[in-house]
């Protein structure tokens, strides 16, 4: 080898870092958060609604815009599972307390 061909392996431009990455990984977080809620059914229904947030957030920034559209419905359908729960057990429970107590 020649002292030329190795002058020319320096003369490559750098390439530079995306700057939407973190509005990425705002986007692949929401994903995995709504993801989460719909398939733990988060008891408290915080992990599908931070999906949810993040999700906007993912959106509104331009980047990572298709996993935070993946974010926001898993998102939206976690809180509806969760605030689904919440009145079937209220409905469960006043039927319950009814039949305990109407003697």
């Amino acid at each position: 080898m020649d002292g030329n061909n190795l002058n020319n392996y320096n003369n490559y431009e750098s390439y530079e870092v995306a700057e939407n990455t973190q509005s990425s990984t705002l986007g692949i977080v929401s994903m995995i958060l709504g993801i989460l809620g719909v398939t733990l059914c988060s008891g408290t229904g915080l992990v599908g609604l931070a999906g949810l947030i993040t999700g906007i957030i993912a959106i509104k920034k331009n980047a990572g815009k298709g996993f935070g559209i993946a974010g926001l419905i898993t998102g939206i359908l976690s809180v509806l599972i969760f605030v689904g729960l919440v009145i079937f057990y209220i409905i469960y429970f006043v039927i319950i307390g009814a039949a305990l107590f109407s003697y």
